[in-house]
C-alpha cells in the first residue's frame, strides 16, 4: 500500500521527471551523441533503459493499486492552466562543456506519463 497521498502525486512525478534524461528534446540527443551528419541523432538504448528504470521506481513508490487514480490526476494536471513551468536539465557533452536543456513542464510530464502508462500496462518487470 502506498503511503504517498494522491495530492502529492504531481510533486513526486515532477521530481522523477527531473531525474529522467530528456530524450524527447533534440538538444539532449545532439549533446550526448554529436555527429557530423545532418539530422537528429537516434535515441540511445541506455537512455531509454535509464528512464524506464526511473518509471519502475516511481510505480513501486506509488503502489500498483493506486496507479490508475494517479494517472488520472496527472492527466487532469496536464490539461490545467497550472502546468506551465519550465524544466531545466544539465547535459555534459563529450567535449566537456555543460549545456542546459530547457523544456516545458508539459512535455516532460507527458513523456513520463507515457512511460508510466506503458510500464503500468506491461508490468512484467514490476516485482510487487
Amino acid at each position: 500500500m502506498s503511503t504517498i497521498p494522491i495530492e502529492k502525486t504531481i510533486p513526486v512525478v515532477r521530481a522523477y521527471t527531473l531525474k529522467c534524461r530528456p530524450i524527447w528534446t533534440i538538444t539532449w540527443r545532439d549533446c550526448v551523441a554529436p555527429s557530423v551528419r545532418s539530422g537528429v541523432p537516434d535515441i540511445r538504448e541506455e537512455d531509454i533503459y535509464f528512464n524506464k528504470q526511473l518509471t519502475i521506481d516511481c510505480i513501486v513508490e506509488f503502489g500498483r493499486k493506486t496507479l490508475s487514480q494517479r494517472l488520472k490526476h496527472i492527466t487532469t494536471y496536464l490539461a490545467s492552466e497550472y502546468c506551465g513551468e519550465q524544466l531545466t536539465y544539465k547535459v555534459k557533452a563529450p567535449s566537456g562543456y555543460c549545456h542546459r536543456v530547457y523544456t516545458p513542464e508539459k512535455h516532460g510530464l507527458q513523456h513520463f506519463l507515457g512511460l508510466l502508462t506503458h510500464e503500468g500496462r506491461h508490468n512484467h518487470r514490476l516485482k510487487m
